[in-house]
């Protein structure tokens, strides 16, 4: 049976090959990572990664058409017995069309154990170049090659990915890359090996103690010779993280070194500091610190050498230069509020994530922000544009530079995938959120992201801002929801048309009144006359067509409490008995009465008309509420319509119970038998 089910998924994959149907990411990658991306001058896109898996669709001609079942391990089974496998894990590199529907090569890459790829570079003729580590004792070497053993390995496909320009064997793993005009590649990485090959010559012969330095190898275009091969680094830990050559070929490398300073007391006599350069900026940290350096043509001498950090540890990302020669940098901080930062920062609190700007000659920091909130925030490669833009993807979580619909991965504590561009005056203009992974980008701003219905869809970050309606929100909570009958929401996007201009918001077709409009932001409120369980059509309007409408699940309440200052998690917007506001400086009492505003309630007792100021006699909600703070209950006095203000605002008036502590204390909602307790949570001052 299970040969069966393999026969035929492979069967399907090759004939939609030879049929040139388009194919999904899943259908042809799998659970195989990919590691390593890049596009040429074309927009074909180029991929590699490892894989377990033994029935890739690899096309017709590959360089290499099978990949060998093995064993790289096992895992233990509870109680004894025979552990279970770990299948070897093997390289694929794959070549797609612009249009991201059709595979024009895919091929491993390996031998009989582990391979993982690290990096590949593309050269002007649609050759790639591909680095990593292997432990495979047959990964293929061709004639000729600089070598024939070590951990690491570099090779190069033709076009057609249907052989190897040269394919060698490396001292040690590759973990960056890049192609000068002449084909010659360089290879950056680490190294713990006392016997590391370097040249005569070159800046650096010798490690220190057993601890690990950073490499660089420049290698002939044919892969058949090392012009350099220097070491980089101090008494401790050193390593390459990011790598760029400029037109003259002088190498531009990015990494991070625990030979600082604030280790030096651990390092005991002959400790060696990592090499800098006079003039070059400085700030050292109290970690591991981020280094930039700029080496000569020859490998034999340093331009400059800047390193500089916070108080934990960080390290260099992604690394591209601009046409001045400046050094544009993505940085990743594990924690170090004290990170260099210029006076024009866009954000200043802290982020894991680092994006700057190191001056031509090494001596200024032109520019340094942080981005996102917290130390899981990365940025994985950044691009620039001829105008000087910075274009980057990574991950980022709550960013302060926010896209407002952003809402925070639940459970994993990151965020979604982000692309975003910065303008030469280093202003944030645009960030994008996707919920695919972005694998490339290029000096025009496009990326390429993981598609469902192809293997990858393109995304132009120059069309953006969009006329779109981009998401939609409880204009209390701020959260994505269901929609209530009478509830606010707040629409959020891009071109949007005002009222004046003769925009409309229809759900299901019935008009939903707008209390605020604006190109960014519309605010309505859901007709009462919703019903249904199925995902309701919401819809804008303008005097010359409609914007793609969204989907938007139903339900009979969801409710949100009205906060202060539009923070979503924030201080409710309450009022104390005296009518002053409720501040974490003037709580109310144990015993007193506090009143709230929320809206997506539902359904109101007598009935309501959409858009009408609430006045007269009193409305309730069908569904009775139930109030918490701090875990104990409250007993409402009052829940009805808000003299004054639009139906669909509930005024609740609650009595504050005698909790055990004072302070900001939770305050949750829940209806009926609390099974639509709110998932919000807010605060209020209690005293």
């Amino acid at each position: 049976m299970v040969t069966t089910r393999v026969l035929f998924f492979s069967v399907f994959l090759a004939s939609s090959l030879r049929s040139q149907t388009p194919l999904n990411y899943q259908a042809v990658f799998g659970q195989g990572y990919i590691t390593a991306s890049g596009l040429d001058a074309a927009g074909n896109l180029y991929v590699a990664g490892a894989t377990d898996s033994r029935n890739l669709p690899v096309t017709p001609g590959a360089y290499q058409s099978t990949a060998v079942e093995s064993t790289c391990g096992f895992i233990p089974r509870p109680g004894g017995g025979p552990g279970i496998p770990i299948l070897c894990r093997h390289g694929f590199v794959a070549k797609i069309d612009p249009t991201g529907s059709r595979l024009l090569y895919l091929t491993y890459l390996g031998g009989t154990r582990d391979d993982w790829i690290s990096a590949l570079a593309v050269d002007p003729a649609g050759s790639v170049t591909i680095t990593g580590r292997t432990g495979s004792p047959d990964f293929p070497v061709t004639p000729g090659a600089y070598r024939s053993e070590g951990v690491g390995f570099v090779t190069k496909l033709s076009p057609d990915g249907s052989r190897a320009v040269f394919s060698t064997r490396l001292p040690a793993p590759g973990s960056v890359l890049a192609i000068d005009a002449s084909g010659h590649s360089f290879i950056a990485g680490s190294t713990s090996d006392a016997d590391f090959p370097t040249t005569p010559g070159a800046f650096q012969t010798r490690r220190y103690l057993e601890n690990a330095d950073a490499f660089l190898l420049k290698l002939s275009p044919d892969g058949a010779a090392v012009r350099f091969a220097t070491l980089l680094g101090g008494t401790f830990a050193d390593h390459a993280a990011a790598i760029a050559v400029n037109e003259l070929g002088q190498v531009y490398l990015a990494g991070f070194t625990a030979s600082t300073l604030s280790f030096a007391r651990l390092g005991g006599a002959g400790y060696t500091l990592f090499p800098t350069t006079p003039g070059s900026f400085s700030y050292p940290g109290t970690g591991a610190d981020s280094f930039l350096v700029k080496f000569n043509a020859e490998g034999s001498s340093l331009l400059y050498s800047s390193v500089f950090g916070g108080s934990g540890d960080d390290q260099m990302s992604a690394l591209a230069l601009d046409a001045n020669g400046d050094a544009v940098f993505a940085a990743h901080t594990f924690y170090a509020p004290d990170f260099p930062l210029t006076p024009n920062a866009f954000q200043t609190s802290y982020g894991g994530a680092i994006l700057g700007r190191l001056s031509a000659d090494g001596s200024r920091l032109l520019y340094s922000t942080y981005l996102g909130s917290s130390r899981s925030d990365t940025i994985a490669a950044i691009a620039l544009s001829p105008a000087g833009n910075v274009y980057f993807r990574g991950l980022l979580t709550d960013p302060v530079a926010t896209d407002p619909c952003f809402e925070p991965a639940p459970g994993n504590g990151f965020g979604p995938q982000v692309i975003g561009v910065f303008e030469p005056n280093s202003s944030t203009r645009l960030q994008r959120y996707l919920g695919n992974t972005a694998v490339a980008l290029d000096k025009g701003g496009h990326f390429r992201i993981r598609s469902d219905s192809r293997l990858f869809d393109s995304v132009d970050i120059r069309d953006l801002p969009r006329v779109e309606v981009r998401c939609i929100l409880s204009a209390a909570s701020l959260r994505r929801g269901p929609l209530v009958p009478g509830g606010l929401i707040t629409l959020l996007g891009d071109g949007m048309p005002t009222e004046a201009s003769g925009g409309k918001v229809l759900v299901n077709g019935q008009p939903a009144p707008i209390l605020y409009s604006s190109s960014t932001q519309i605010n309505a409120v859901v007709p009462f006359g919703l019903l249904g369980e199925r995902p309701a059509i919401v819809e804008v309007r303008t005097a010359s067509g409609s914007l793609p409408p969204i989907k938007v699940e139903v339900a009979a309440t969801s409710p949100g409490v009205f906060v202060q200052g539009g923070d979503r998690a924030g201080h409710a917007a309450a009022l104390n008995e005296d009518g002053t506001l409720n501040t974490p400086q003037n709580g109310a009492l144990r015993g007193s009465v506090v009143s709230v505003w929320l809206t997506g309630l539902g359904r109101m007792s007598p009935a309501q008309e959409d858009g009408a100021v609430a006045a007269g006699a009193v409305s309730s909600p069908v569904f009775r509420p139930k109030v918490w703070v701090s875990g104990v209950a409250a007993e409402v006095l009052y829940c009805g319509n808000a003299p004054g203000l639009i139906a669909g605002i509930i005024q609740m008036n609650l009595r504050i119970p005698p909790v055990e502590t004072g302070g900001l204390l939770n305050l949750q909602v829940e209806l009926g038998d609390g099974a639509t307790r709110s998932a919000q949570i807010v605060r209020i001052a209690i005293r």
